[in-house]
Formats: structure tokens, sequence, C-alpha cells
């Protein structure tokens, strides 16, 4: 798609932040915003299907210390050298 566009040399790279979230609430509130992929998914859900998801997340999460819930945030960059 960048070569396409005229870039040559393309590099794409990852850029991962670690992102802790205080609870499983401060985790699962902004699923429900439909702002979004994943939120739009959640809020097409009926409200059964919804608590189901919920309640497997929340036991599939890993936990840290205190009940954070610790993942992994990721970005793509993009580089390239316009001729």
């Amino acid at each position: 798609m960048f070569c396409a566009g005229g870039l040559r040399d393309v590099r794409c790279e990852p850029i991962e932040i670690p992102t802790t979230f205080a609870s499983f609430e401060d985790y699962w509130q902004p699923l429900l915003g439909g702002t979004g992929p994943a939120p739009s998914y959640v809020a097409s859900l009926d409200a059964d299907r919804r608590a189901t998801l919920a309640r497997t997340l929340e036991q599939m999460l890993p936990r840290g210390p205190g009940g954070t819930i610790p993942l992994r945030a990721r970005a793509w960059a993009v580089r390239g050298t316009a001729h």
C-alpha cells in the first residue's frame, strides 16, 4: 500500500506501550461507548450476550498486583522515502 503510494525502502515496525488497567471495570467501561470496532461490536450484542462476554473476559484477562490488568497496546509505525 505504501509502495503503491510512491514510497520506497518502506519499513513497518510495531510500537508497544504497556497499559495497565486499575480493575476490570476500568478495562470494560470504554468498550461500552460504541465508538470504534470493538466497542461497536459490544454495542451490537443484546444484554445477555454482553454480560456473557464481560464474564468471559473478566475470567481470561491477566491479573497483576491488586487486581490490575496489565496489557500491551500496539500501534504500527511506517517509514519510507518518497521518490
